[in-house]
């Protein structure tokens, strides 16, 4: 029985040191898209920014350790669109490459709520299941996930109903995060030049990542 407060995500988030290999964690692939329901709580919106037809995005998994993109193709470049998107995990062909996804198989989203600029992610309790560094990834994920979309935003999670701290690799055990806290975990071009990504992917994330150094405050700080 879980305790109806607020309670650190995992538990009980080990901080953050040097990162460890994780490649044996990545997320088993499903048949199929997994079910995801939103909702919207009086004076919140979930802006579709772009609307009918295809169009594509991009999400956010590892690779030795570091956040890297990949592209999807989605119906519409809505937050519960594009964060469903990335709970489909890689593909084979990703997985070959050693891309890999933290967060938990069976994990589903069950609402998605925007109000000016946070947004509220609530998911199931699987998000709970992961511990340490590989819960810092699998949070990191999806905020760099969602800010592909919304670049000003500030993410909050709630999992199995309750609201939950996440870790900030500069900040520590904060309510909302934002991708300034994911910053240092980016792949250095050094990084991105020896991975097998596409050359879209890998003009893109260095790109982003030269933005986000520019624009938030400690930012080329590594985790510690």
């Amino acid at each position: 029985m879980r305790v109806n407060h607020v309670v650190p995500l995992t538990r009980s988030l080990v901080a953050l040191g040097a990162l460890v290999v994780v490649g044996a964690c990545g997320i088993p692939l499903d048949n199929g898209p997994r079910p995801i329901t939103t909702g919207a709580d009086a004076g919140s919106t979930e802006t579709t920014i772009a609307s009918g037809g295809d169009t594509s995005t991009y999400v956010y998994f590892l690779m030795n350790d570091r956040f890297v993109d990949v592209t999807r193709d989605v119906s519409s470049r809505r937050t519960s669109t594009v964060v469903a998107a990335l709970l489909n995990g890689p593909t084979a062909s990703e997985t070959a490459d050693g891309i890999i996804s933290q967060i938990p198989a069976a994990t589903t989203v069950q609402k998605v709520t925007e109000a000016q600029d946070t947004i509220r992610i609530e998911t199931s309790e699987e998000l709970l299941d992961v511990i340490g560094t590989a819960a810092l990834q699998a949070v990191g994920q999806i905020v760099l996930t969602v800010t592909e979309i919304k670049p000003s935003a500030t993410v909050e999670f709630v999992a199995g109903g309750q609201p939950v701290k996440v870790s900030s690799p500069i900040r520590g055990d904060v309510s909302q995060v934002s991708e300034c806290d994911f910053v240092g975990l980016l792949p250095t071009d050094d990084e991105l030049n020896a991975a097998n990504l596409s050359e879209d992917s890998v003009l893109h994330i260095a790109q982003r990542r030269r933005a986000l150094q520019d624009r938030c405050p400690d930012s080329t700080e590594e985790p510690s």
